[in-house]
């Protein structure tokens, strides 16, 4: 194997697919770690040695490398080299979904539920680019901390122009493609939506649907038999994700989720209905609080995930101290739920309610700035703090949607300030 790839230095192969070979590089440049993917196309000869595919390749990969997502591997570089064909992705340490696909290692229903949820998002966002993943499987979802799954391997041409053919001479198992990529039709974002069906069924119960002897045998079941049923091994699976597995799954597009909004939709009711500690809050009631908040009313889902990385959530009783007067501070604080009243020098001067803010001049301000009132909660209430630190980091699309909402609400309340002082002089 090269040393050097590009202008990334190969340090040592991290693994090895069917039509690939996997390396950790660095960047010569900058000293970052990067994932090399290099193509094994000596399998798909007849397909990987005509022009027209090497210039899909690289429009692909130029078309996912535009991709920025909280939960999108980024693609960094591609490029073709001496007959090579690789793809640079960042680095993501931790292990892939596949470590927990067996039944001895699963994670809690509600953390796969939370992993699913935020792949949909992640995968509505590829599709409104234009781009469908095709190759949806856990050994392509990385799993860095928690629940915070990166989708990788985007751009993978391979899935879109060999035939089914090829790729079962290549050693490629069929166990996540719907029945559409098996017979060779158009696949869709539909498509993807069926493959991560089948990863939230491994993700559950350990096993995928499937069992057969042959991918001939295997491809006759994806084709013809109904999902089984994943009671039939976890009868404690709530009957609301059940449904969502099902549709997801289903044989028909008519019958399969039409769009990804619509899985979404389903997979909030059933994460509002999971049983979660009561002082917890998980990122999709996070997400979904957030979208509904008239705070963030013009932000679009990917700014929304940004801000829930970077902000911090607290659940606080009724009569609870938010912010005292006089004590410094610099963060602002947004209402996600329930009320508070704000005091200055124990005189009520208004309430905070859903969507509202507080605290925000030190954000203005850009320091450390002595708060000049004080919040209580009137009722249990659910806040969301945005710290001037880590604000900075926030990308310039993030700051300047928050310094548009800032300035309108500085503004509005101008306004009514000089209403009342008008008032008061006629």
């Amino acid at each position: 194997m090269k040393q050097n790839i590009g202008k990334y230095l190969v340090q040592w192969e991290i693994g090895e697919g069917v039509h690939s070979k996997v390396f950790l590089g660095e960047d010569k440049f900058s000293g970052d770690k990067a994932v090399i993917k290099v193509c094994q196309l000596n399998m798909f000869q007849d397909v990987a040695s005509t022009e027209k595919f090497k210039a899909n390749f690289i429009n692909d990969a130029g078309l996912a490398s535009k991709l920025e997502h909280p939960h999108i591997a980024t693609i960094l570089d591609a490029g073709i080299e001496e007959g090579m064909h690789y793809i640079v992705a960042e680095y993501v340490s931790g292990k892939t979904l596949q470590a927990y696909c067996n039944p001895d290692k699963l994670l809690s229903v509600d953390d796969v539920v939370e992993i699913i949820f935020k792949s949909c998002n992640a995968l509505k966002y590829a599709a409104n680019q234009g781009v469908i993943h095709r190759d949806i499987r856990p050994s392509n979802m990385l799993l860095p901390q928690g629940t915070d799954v990166k989708i990788g391997d985007f751009g993978t041409i391979l899935m879109k122009t060999a035939t089914m053919k090829q790729m079962l001479n290549a050693g490629m198992r069929p166990d996540y493609m719907p029945p559409e990529q098996i017979q060779g039709r158009e696949l869709t974002l539909q498509s993807d939506i069926y493959s991560l069906g089948v990863v939230m069924f491994q993700l559950l119960c350990g096993q995928l649907p499937y069992k057969a002897d042959s991918n001939v045998e295997l491809i006759e079941k994806i084709n013809r038999e109904p999902i089984p049923s994943i009671l039939k091994i976890r009868p404690d699976i709530p009957p609301n994700l059940v449904r969502v597995l099902e549709r997801c799954t289903q044989k028909s597009l008519e019958d399969r989720y039409q769009t990804w909004d619509e899985m979404i939709q389903d997979l909030s009711t059933v994460d509002a209905e999971l049983e979660v500690p009561s002082e917890s809050i998980t990122d999709t009631k996070k997400f979904n609080l957030l979208r509904k908040l008239s705070f963030f009313m013009g932000f679009s889902d990917e700014a929304l995930w940004e801000v829930l990385q970077i902000a911090k959530w607290g659940k606080f009783p009724a009569e609870k101290t938010l912010l005292k007067e006089g004590k410094p501070g610099s963060s602002m604080y947004i209402v996600a739920s329930g009320k508070a009243r704000i005091l200055k020098n124990g005189v009520v001067l208004g309430v905070a309610e859903e969507g509202d803010c507080f605290g925000e001049m030190s954000y203005i301000r850009g320091e450390e700035t002595r708060r000049s009132a004080s919040v209580v909660s009137d009722t249990d209430i659910i806040i969301i703090r945005l710290n001037a630190k880590s604000l900075q980091k926030a990308s310039e699309q993030v700051e300047g949607l928050l310094k548009t909402v800032l300035l309108k609400i500085m503004a509005d309340r101008l306004e009514k300030t000089s209403m009342i002082a008008s008032m008061i002089y006629i």
